[in-house]
């Protein structure tokens, strides 16, 4: 018997299992994010295949789902997010608007438009290129 539910509803089962399994609210979020996305986006390796392995390495203490993670900014091009022995997406969430901000300073909006060009064209090359192939 398989079941149907919107990304939204596992998304909020997956936030339940890693809060029940001591995550804080932060990590679970992030954690069920990717979770969901991989799982909406047939990225089987990153969707609930997963999840047990969130839980696993927790217990086992290789990983915390408490982590809160440490942003350390030299002011230039670099920003580094320590995870602190968490998971990484709790980081990239915790990092992502001064990364923003940054690029908004030192990219011109010129670069910043070629290099969201090429990526298209590559993207869409890479698409030309699989279509046809099973995957």
């Amino acid at each position: 018997m398989s079941l149907t539910i919107s990304p939204a509803a596992l998304e909020q089962r997956v936030l339940n299992v890693l809060q029940n399994h001591g995550f804080t609210e932060e990590n679970a979020r992030a954690v069920a994010q990717v979770i969901t996305a991989g799982e909406r986006d047939g990225c089987k390796s990153h969707g609930l295949y997963r999840l047990e392995g969130c839980l696993k390495v927790t217990a086992a203490g290789k990983a915390s789902g408490t982590s809160v993670p440490q942003i350390h900014d030299a002011g230039g091009a670099i920003i580094e997010v320590a995870a602190g022995g968490g998971f990484a997406p709790a980081s990239f969430v915790a990092g992502k608007d001064l990364l923003a901000a940054r690029a908004r300073e030192l990219l011109s909006p010129v670069i910043a438009a070629l290099a969201m060009s090429l990526s298209s064209v590559s993207v869409i090359g890479n698409a030309l290129r699989l279509r046809g192939q099973k995957l």
